[in-house]
């Protein structure tokens, strides 16, 4: 894992390809003393990010989408002022 991980696999490709979700992959390579690349969106991510939101969308899809958690995503839509839809 820590090798395809250096090798350029997200913790995307991890989790699907070892069977676990992307937190996960990320605690077993932190507790493994690997440094995770930082992943931000660029304000065109952020943009389509807020059109798929706003399709209907759910905060997961669209981070899964951008290889992101879905945390990151809520908090980039909050700061554009984009309400957020109540859990189902």
């Amino acid at each position: 894992m820590i090798t395809d991980y250096q090798a350029g696999a997200t913790l995307t490709d991890l989790a699907d390809r070892y069977g676990y979700n992307r937190v996960g992959i990320s605690n077993a390579l932190k507790k493994a003393g690997v440094r995770l690349r930082r992943t931000a969106l660029t304000d065109e991510q952020a943009d389509e990010a807020e059109r798929l939101y706003g399709e209907g969308q759910s905060l997961a899809t669209v981070a899964a989408r951008f290889d992101v958690d879905a945390g990151t995503i809520r908090m980039r839509l909050l700061k554009r002022g984009v309400a957020m839809r109540p859990a189902s």
